[in-house]
């Protein structure tokens, strides 16, 4: 059977619900990417984890995004300890 990985995932308390959370999209899974099981999708936590990633705060992704505060700390904190992968080098047309 071959391997199968899976999107990253963050468990929150968002809307009174403690559930498992998808970190990316997954209407643009690649070949191999499977969701976990139960997971569920939300725009702005998705929206979060990428702001995060580029060094929004937690207080600045809250009022932005209309998340709790304590969700988006808990965002920021695993963005911050996520390995981002390599930069693709940008290409100019000049």
């Amino acid at each position: 059977m071959p391997y199968a990985f899976t999107l990253p995932a963050i468990r929150l308390p968002l809307d009174g619900i403690t559930a498992v959370y998808l970190l990316e999209d997954p209407g643009r899974l690649p070949a191999g990417l499977y969701a976990p099981p139960g997971a569920v999708y939300d725009p702005r936590v998705h929206a979060a984890w990428v702001l995060a990633r580029q060094g929004h705060r937690t207080s600045w992704l809250a009022a932005n995004l209309g998340l709790p505060r304590h969700v988006t700390r808990m965002i920021v904190d695993a963005a911050r300890y996520t390995e981002l992968p390599a930069r693709v080098p940008l290409l100019h047309s000049a």
